[in-house]
């Protein structure tokens, strides 16, 4: 059954006329084109443009968190906070013991306890009896020290 589908498909590629090109792709050119077409970017240039894009992303990671260090303040909303930060780049919640809600900016989260900043942490940690990572309790090595006013 194998063979007889195999058979037919190299049967309609060989009639298929000249948009379905058997040629063999150019040396070290994998990605087969239609001629005329553009030719995919360079492994070189991929990786140039990846790096300028991780650099941008670790500048803005670091904006990020040194805001949220320098400006966030226990007692703050989550609007205030929206607004002074913009967009999280994540979120968590727990409603097991309080209602906590985690908002990733940079590589600071600000948690939230009903409504109100609690604490900052560098990562968010699970712990049994919250069941859930979204919680001022836990570790202290991940609690992030609110700046001095």
């Amino acid at each position: 059954m194998y063979r007889i589908a195999l058979l037919v498909v190299l049967a309609l590629a060989a009639t298929a006329g000249p948009g379905f090109s058997q040629a063999p792709a150019a040396s070290g050119d994998v990605w087969p084109t239609t001629p005329g077409a553009p030719q995919p970017p360079s492994l070189h240039d991929r990786k140039a443009k990846a790096e300028e894009k991780g650099r941008e992303l670790d500048t803005k990671l670091k904006d990020d968190e040194e805001l949220a260090r320098r400006y966030v303040r226990p007692g703050m909303g989550v609007a205030e906070v929206q607004e002074l930060l913009g967009e999280p780049r994540g979120a968590a919640a727990s409603v097991q013991a309080g209602s906590y809600l985690c908002l990733g900016y940079g590589r600071v989260w600000v948690v939230f306890e009903d409504g109100q900043v609690s604490c900052l942490r560098s990562r968010l940690e699970y712990v049994a009896r919250y069941d859930s990572n979204c919680h001022c309790a836990g570790n202290a090595m991940n609690m992030v020290p609110f700046a001095k006013p």
